[in-house]
């Protein structure tokens, strides 16, 4: 238990580097286990959280979880007496000691079963006889009591809290020199072509060989597969895995670092008032359809008390074409919201845990480029909607199934219309290039003082309103009935405690936009009127697109090679090829072909990405007994009757 004189929150220790050996490899940690680790590092949690240091959740026994615990014991700044207890257990499980350490175990708790790891057995001592650690140190480090935390009282025969020093000096029991903490991998020393590593098992060596220098590795890694009885190719992959777990450690804790709740506004506010003010920045920076800029205050209001809803409607900014204000709604979003998160360079091992532990404001921009491949990531954010949901993933090398808390809120941006399970678990607002002078301000987020009060404002009212938000069952219009309904009811609640115009003024909201979001954005009409009509070819330039004559072609020429070819499912590689040799087409012109632009270029991640505008996505298929991505004839029935003349071209 913690000294009450000792209390890490109202006298918070200095940090001072760590340079652990035993506790920054996942291997020895889960020789530990989850439930020991957790019970040590619970006698510091004061320390910790004083600290700032971010500990990862344990909820389930898996082989992330000691991965992320020891890339943070390995690389932060720990409290100056949990670094101590670290490097003391460490001295006490060190080779030198390890005589020492078994005649104490003998001596003190004989009739204890304790598992071959040095350092496991070290730490029973710390649970059971903490007295007798003191042998393996001659200091303690600067008014730090090192006393462990467990649910024993002790009669030790010596006082439990070690003498203080200016710093941790560590020697064994013996004469024989004890490991130097100053080294990151100490076990491992490259020279030449010859590396030597200790011998814990296999995982402890492709830990230590992923945190080599490249160079160094290349240098060590036919030695060391010799050394491990497996071929070169087997220790590259294994190493190439726990470098992409540490490098999704570090990704973690760098998130992290950029989640900040609002500081609260002091004083109550006027809700009303606040949510017309958050209304008028939307208006002012974006060109916005009738009722979107109270749909996007309302929601944003939302935002700030999602737990009090059984539901977080996915926010939905769509555009049929790039330059219509999708980013900087998603700046202001992030301005106005708390603990925002861009996820543009985040893998999902990565989000799954964020969402999971933080349930950050989601700000996911140009989805159109990877959501319709990513079923992870759809999985995810389906979940999410509901409050309790969870998405699924494979992790580890046993590939077992883990379950993430997924509800959290999520804004999706993109060019055109969502997957049709998204879709109808979103708000939807459709955005337009704005015409000269009809926008005349320019949001700088490295100048949003205003939208930063007004977040702080919002938290303010939601804080002292969420129990009257939660118990709110708001009248809702007639047409607002089963997931539509689910979707607005959050913003009606919210519309309804603050009062004043602002239940009318949803209402308004819900009925300019559910009436646009219920028309298809892929109807001829809509885009003739959003999309100039034009046969020029394509320009090498980043704001390409396809006009709706083009649309109109490419639809064209893919019904006529299913006519030709009289297959029912085509793979995207076969239809890339087969549209590549068609003559005069704007995707087939030699200046296309030759350009280094990505976004241009006649690909299957182009074709993807122009077909998900009519809701056409690639899927698994079976083509000649192999599984590729690509289309079933069946996908296009809808896109082929609306689109096209009834008989082919």
């Amino acid at each position: 238990m913690q000294n009450p004189e000792n209390d890490a929150t109202d006298h918070p220790e200095p940090l001072v580097p760590t340079f652990l050996h035993y506790f920054s490899q996942p291997a020895i940690l889960q020789q530990i286990g989850v439930r020991r680790l957790t019970k040590f590092l619970d006698g510091f949690s004061d320390d910790i959280r004083a600290a700032n240091v971010l500990l990862p959740d344990a909820e389930s026994e898996n082989g992330d979880y000691f991965n992320l615990l020891a890339a943070v014991l390995g690389g932060a700044v720990l409290p100056a007496r949990l670094r101590a207890a670290l490097l003391m257990l460490e001295a006490a499980a060190s080779r030198e000691n390890q005589d020492c350490l078994d005649s104490t175990i003998q001596r003190r708790i004989p009739n204890v079963s304790l598992s071959n790891s040095p350092v496991d057995r070290a730490l029973e001592l710390w649970f059971l006889v903490p007295e007798e650690l003191s042998q393996f140190q001659t200091n303690g480090c600067n008014d730090a009591t090192l006393q462990p935390c467990n649910d024993v009282t002790l009669q030790p025969s010596k006082p439990s809290t070690l003498p203080p020093c200016d710093d941790v000096t560590l020697e064994p029991c013996n004469d024989s020199p004890a490991p130097n903490p100053s080294t990151t991998n100490p076990s491992i020393q490259v020279a030449g072509n010859a590396s030597t590593l200790q011998r814990f098992n296999d995982s402890t060596a492709f830990q230590q060989l992923a945190s080599l220098p490249p160079a160094d590795y290349d240098r060590a890694r036919k030695a060391e597969a010799k050394r491990l009885g497996i071929r070169v190719e087997t220790l590259d992959a294994e190493v190439a895995k726990c470098r992409q777990l540490s490098d999704e450690a570090a990704a973690l804790r760098s998130a992290l670092s950029t989640l900040h709740s609002p500081l609260v506004w002091p004083e109550p506010v006027d809700g009303a008032q606040v949510l017309d003010q958050v209304s008028s920045r939307f208006s002012l920076y974006v060109k916005l359809p009738p009722g979107a800029a109270d749909a996007l205050a309302l929601w944003d209001g939302h935002s700030h008390a999602f737990a009090a809803f059984a539901l977080s409607p996915r926010l939905n900014l769509s555009s049929p074409e790039s330059g219509c204000g999708k980013t900087t709604t998603l700046d202001l979003l992030a301005a106005m919201t708390p603990r925002p998160l861009r996820t543009e360079s985040l893998t999902a091992p990565v989000l799954f845990r964020l969402v999971d532990q933080q349930q950050p404001i989601l700000l996911l921009d140009e989805v159109d480029t990877f959501l319709p491949q990513d079923e992870e990531l759809r999985g995810l954010l389906n979940a999410g909607h509901k409050r309790g949901g969870c998405a699924y993933r494979c992790e580890g090398s046993g590939n077992a199934v883990r379950a993430f808390k997924a509800f959290a809120p999520a804004v999706l941006s993109g060019i055109g219309p969502l997957p049709a399970t998204l879709h109808d678990r979103s708000i939807c607002i459709h955005l337009v290039k704005a015409e000269e002078n009809e926008v005349t301000a320019h949001f700088d987020d490295l100048h949003a003082e205003i939208e930063i009060e007004l977040c702080r404002k919002l938290a303010r009212w939601t804080k002292d309103n969420f129990a009257a938000i939660q118990a709110c069952d708001p009248p809702m219009p007639k047409a607002a009935f089963n997931r539509l309904g689910d979707n607005w009811r959050p913003l009606f609640a919210i519309a309804q405690i603050a009062g004043g115009y602002w239940p009318a003024r949803a209402l308004a909201a819900f009925t300019h936009l559910s009436a646009r979001s219920t028309q298809s954005i892929n109807t001829i009409s809509q885009l003739t009127e959003l999309t100039p009509v034009s046969s020029t070819p394509l320009s090498d330039g980043p704001n390409s697109q396809l006009s709706t004559l083009d649309s109109q072609l490419l639809l064209s020429a893919i019904r006529d090679i299913f006519a030709q070819s009289g297959a029912t499912r085509l793979s995207s590689k076969h239809l890339v090829t087969a549209l590549t040799l068609l003559p005069d087409r704007p995707w087939s012109n030699s200046l296309i072909h030759q350009s280094t632009n990505p976004s241009i270029r006649l690909t299957a991640t182009w074709l993807g990405r122009r077909l998900s505008r009519f809701g056409i996505h690639p899927h698994n298929i079976q083509v000649d007994g192999r599984q590729s991505k690509g289309y079933d004839l069946a996908d296009f029935t809808a896109a082929f009757s609306r689109f096209l003349p009834d008989s082919p071209s």
